[in-house]
């Protein structure tokens, strides 16, 4: 039985405001923070990309998002989840 101090746990500061959580055996990908052009740091990171799955195109990229409590964060929108969404989706149809 593996203990849960053996689980490698990735965090990585992808840009001011947005953090990456990845914990592998558990596939989990957390995206912590979504401001405007989170997609763009993302992809520049290497945490978003075009991949095929059974035959099917998609993407990579977080499965989770964890959301600040706070509407603004130095005078900028701190939630922007349905742009991520949108820009994900966008990016499929091209």
């Amino acid at each position: 039985m593996r203990q849960d101090s053996d689980m490698k746990i990735r965090k990585l500061e992808v840009a001011l405001g947005i953090e990456w959580v990845e914990i592998e055996e558990a596939n989990l990908r957390i995206l912590c923070g979504c401001p405007a052009d989170v997609v763009k740091h993302l992809v520049r990171r290497g945490l978003i990309s075009h991949t095929v799955v059974d035959g099917v195109r998609c993407e990579t990229g977080p499965n989770a998002i964890l959301l600040s409590d706070m509407m603004l964060q130095r005078g900028s929108f701190a939630n922007l989840e349905h742009i991520l969404g949108n820009q994900i989706q966008d990016s499929q149809e091209a």
